[in-house]
């Protein structure tokens, strides 16, 4: 029913969580849309590409490293706003799944810091600067991140990005416009 602020199935909440708004059954309160303006605030406020030490490594596109250590700094803001607000209503329930999601690759990204201060990457040698050309740092990066980063931590990594990134922000970022018709 239109205006309240309680969105309950256990098959998938954040889908119907969307789908509540899309048809107005779910009508964000004052609270909850000061509460997502806020945390979207925090998360402008972390530096860009922030969590690992060398932004002269900063390519076009993150690093699963830099990714993981994204979603954690996600989980972490996430987590500020929710001690605040307590209660079942969506929007705590969005930044709910925010820290659940991006918290659990907390032990990753602490084990990717730690080995990124004891083995960054080095520079290009010139071989590489010849063949790669303006890619050749994001390319050291890359080999360096894919020997780190498993290929199952790389699934997780990506569907985690899917998750908080494409259905729970954007489902806010929906609220906080009121846009309703996606």
């Amino acid at each position: 029913m239109p205006g309240t602020t309680s969105v309950r199935s256990m098959t998938d909440p954040i889908a119907d969580i969307g789908q509540a708004l899309n048809r107005h059954e779910w009508l964000p309160t004052a609270d909850e849309l000061q509460l997502a303006d806020a945390f979207f605030a925090g998360v402008q406020a972390l530096p860009q590409r922030r969590l690992l030490p060398a932004p002269e490594f900063a390519g076009p596109e993150p690093s699963w490293a830099q990714r993981a250590c994204h979603l954690v700094a996600l989980a972490d803001v996430a987590q500020g706003y929710l001690e605040a607000a307590g209660g079942e209503a969506p929007m705590t329930v969005l930044l709910r799944e925010v820290v659940r999601v991006g918290g659990s690759f907390r032990a990753l990204a602490d084990e990717l810091r730690g080995l990124w201060q004891a083995d960054p990457p080095g520079q290009p040698t010139d071989e590489q600067q010849r063949l790669w050309g303006e890619q050749a740092m994001q390319n050291v990066l890359r080999q360096w991140d894919l020997k780190r980063v498993s290929e199952t931590d790389r699934g997780r990594i990506e569907q985690a990005d899917g998750d908080i990134l494409m259905r729970v922000l954007s489902t806010m970022q929906a609220a906080l416009r009121g846009d309703t018709s996606w």
